[in-house]
Formats: C-alpha cells, structure tokens, sequence
C-alpha cells in the first residue's frame, strides 16, 4: 500500500499520521471483498504502530536534549564567576582583585581580645535596681524577676545596648 507509506514517510506531525491512517481507516471498512479489507485494516494497523514507535522515539531523543541542555547550563553556571562578568577585572575594587596582598598583617588575638573586652560594658558595677532600668530602657520584658547574674546575661545579649534614656 504505497499510500501508507506515504503517511508514514510524510513530514507531518505525529497526530496528523493518525488523522490521515484514521481516515484510511474508515476507507478500509467500505470494502467489500473481506480479504482485501482485511488486509488493508492490517497494514493499517502496523502502521499506526510504527507512527505509535516514532512518537515515542521522538519524545525519548526530545527528553535526552532537555537533559543534555540542563546539564550544559548546570555546568556552565559551575564555571561562571559572577564578579568578573559584571565587572572587568581592571574594574575591580582593590579588595576583589585576585593579587596576593603586598603586606601580611599579623594579628595578635590575644590583644584583640584585650581590645574588645575594654570596649565591652562591664554591668557587674551596676546595682540590681540600674540593671533594671537599664533593661527598661531597652525595652526588654520579663526581667523584673531575674537575679542580677541573669540580668547581665540578658543585657550582654543586646547589640546596642543603651544605658540612660
């Protein structure tokens, strides 16, 4: 059936084959001769199969490119430094270039840490009843009940801690 092969082979898409073999279809069964319309209802039918075989085909090799793409981009995006697309590297603010600093600062912890505590409030000197207010004045609730200890505890956990009004 030259027909046949012609939908078959016809660069359409899959649902007009099945529109067009559906068609022949209908065309087969007003034959009279019972095995020529049988035969023709069989070819029709293996060809329904093989444009069935070339849809899924197709919708595999369609999957395998999606996920070929979502890799490369993946992939891409592995290998793409934000910095240096939005900004020349002559651009650069001194502190994004790549250049090992000229001068290695040494840093001694212990006096950082000295440092620090100087600037830390030292709230064991306030009495009960200014560590209250100054929790008042931090708009802090639930400190009325605490002893001082828990009080510090609660008043060294503010970042801006505000002692007067």
């Amino acid at each position: 059936m030259e027909v046949i092969k012609n939908i078959i082979n016809n660069n359409c898409s899959i649902q007009e084959k099945k529109q067009q073999l559906f068609q022949l279809h209908r065309n087969a069964l007003l034959i009279r001769n019972p095995n020529i319309r049988k035969n023709a209802m069989e070819k029709i039918f293996q060809a329904v199969r093989v444009v069935d075989c070339e849809r899924y085909e197709r919708e595999r090799l369609e999957k395998i490119r999606r996920q070929e793409e979502q890799r490369k981009m993946e992939e891409e995006m592995n290998n793409f430094n934000m910095i240096e697309y939005l900004c020349p590297e002559e651009d650069f603010p001194e502190f994004y270039r790549k250049e090992e600093p000229e001068e290695i600062i040494d840093i001694d912890m212990e006096d950082l840490t000295e440092q620090m505590e100087e600037l830390t409030i030292d709230l064991k000197k306030y009495k009960v009843k200014e560590l209250k207010k100054i929790a008042k004045n931090n708009n802090l609730k639930g400190y009325s009940k605490l002893k001082k200890n828990d009080l510090i505890d609660l008043l060294n956990g503010i970042e801006n801690l505000k002692l007067t009004n």
